[in-house]
């Protein structure tokens, strides 16, 4: 385990994703809502569910940098690491959004569920741009929505670096 700090992770997987939501919203994005609709909620409920699963994406994404991406990088100042291990998940995002979506359909609704959301004409913004929630529509496929989920996950990841801070070691005498 070594430098890992849990604790830290969390906490700043929790901050980082609020920092990334914020910057998001102002780049027109709702990725709660997006998530929740994907997911088969509406209301209220589509951003619950929509920002437990966005939070504990932005959690896992801390403990990956903390344990293992945060060691390699000891040397480099925490923002510069974070912002270079933020196109880790960048990437990811550009090829894994459509099995995402899938995913998260898969686990929140039913067949007949599926069919009511597939009736429905409904659309969210993804980057200034429509895109179909119910589609496998991915940042790549999306015109200029990579730069966007580049500025997003560079966001996320710069605040992820300034925040999580791994244990000390322990000289010994």
């Amino acid at each position: 385990m070594g430098r890992f700090n849990f604790g830290s992770a969390i906490f700043a997987g929790i901050v980082a994703t609020i920092a990334m939501t914020i910057v998001m919203y102002f780049l027109g994005t709702n990725i709660m809502l997006a998530i929740g609709s994907i997911a088969g909620f509406e209301g209220g409920g589509a951003y619950v569910i929509g920002g437990i699963v966005h939070f504990i994406i932005g959690i896992f994404w801390a403990c990956v940098y903390g344990f293992i991406f945060e060691p390699m990088m000891k040397r480099l100042p925490g923002f510069l690491s974070g912002g270079i291990f933020s196109i880790l998940p960048f990437v990811l995002s550009l090829f894994l959004m459509g099995v995402f979506i899938m995913t998260i359909k898969g686990i929140f609704t039913t067949d007949r569920d599926l069919d009511k959301q597939n009736a429905q004409d409904s659309s969210y913004s993804y980057g200034g741009s429509e895109c179909d929630p119910y589609s496998q529509c991915t940042p790549a496929q999306d015109g200029g929505g990579w730069f966007i989920s580049l500025v997003n996950h560079l966001a996320y990841g710069v605040v992820l670096g300034l925040v999580y801070r791994p244990k000390a070691y322990k000289e010994s005498a």
